[in-house]
């Protein structure tokens, strides 16, 4: 046993440094999928126009290549996929009136890789007493999840807001911005976080708080395990982890080697 000790053999440490590093490099380049796996995608829009494109991609969170599933302005028990074009058991429903896609040249996203995902958007002029509703069920209760909405309309989206309340928390946006091309936190997406499920429901109400009432697009995002299990730990944070173990290894080596 002693010889793998010997701080005169440093071979072994240096070999043990440069493994864990290798695993950490590997667990950020294909970690991604396990962490992305559960989420589910909505991209709402008019997809009998000739202007609807079906959007890949991500959005605040996700990948290149996920799936989005497509939705028009109403749906009811529409069966979703996940972010890797799988079935899964999980339905969504939303009871707005009518809706918008857009056809303006002059529109934040237009030229952005997220074109696709912000032109078209659900629409109403519904206020907070007589809101619109939306219904992702099928969902695991032991499990929590996280929803992010995004929001922002056409060349007239300047001082729209949008109010949304899901699991008890209420959030308006800020006043939108037309010209805005990247996303903002409460201005052209919301998060909902720590969501649990009821009787597998996650239920939302949204409404316009000025102006006009706009979703483009939803995340769900499962953010812990069944019985209690904690969050998936995201591939960066896992590979930071290894870091600490290699540079842990290593100065324990350097250590040995001074005594």
């Amino acid at each position: 046993m002693r010889r793998y000790l010997d701080p005169g053999r440093p071979f072994n440490w240096i070999t043990l440094v440069r493994g864990v590093a290798i695993a950490a490099l590997a667990f950020l380049m294909v970690g991604g999928d396990r962490s992305d796996a559960a989420a589910i995608n909505l991209q709402f829009g008019n997809q009998s126009s000739s202007d609807w494109r079906a959007y890949t991609g991500a959005g605040v969170v996700g990948a290149a290549g996920d799936y989005w599933n497509p939705s028009g302005f109403s749906a009811s028990g529409l069966s979703l996929k996940d972010s890797n074009n799988s079935l899964t058991g999980v339905t969504f429903s939303n009871s707005g009136l009518g809706g918008q896609f857009t056809t303006f040249s002059t529109w934040g996203f237009q030229d952005t890789p997220y074109a696709a995902l912000m032109k078209g958007y659900l629409a109403s002029n519904r206020i907070s007493s007589n809101p619109n509703t939306f219904t992702f069920a099928g969902l695991d209760n032991s499990k929590t999840y996280s929803l992010y909405l995004y929001s922002q309309g056409d060349s007239a989206t300047n001082g729209r807001r949008l109010g949304v309340s899901v699991g008890g928390t209420t959030v308006t946006t800020t006043s939108g911005d037309k010209t805005a091309n990247t996303f903002i936190l409460n201005q052209n997406y919301l998060l909902f976080s720590n969501l649990t499920p009821t009787a597998g429901q996650i239920q939302g109400t949204w409404w316009r708080d000025n102006g006009e009432a706009n979703i483009n697009g939803m995340q769900l995002l499962e953010t812990t395990g069944g019985g209690g299990g904690g969050a998936v730990p995201e591939p960066t944070s896992a590979a930071i982890a290894l870091m600490f173990l290699g540079g842990g290894a290593l100065r324990k080596w350097r250590k040995m080697r001074r005594a």
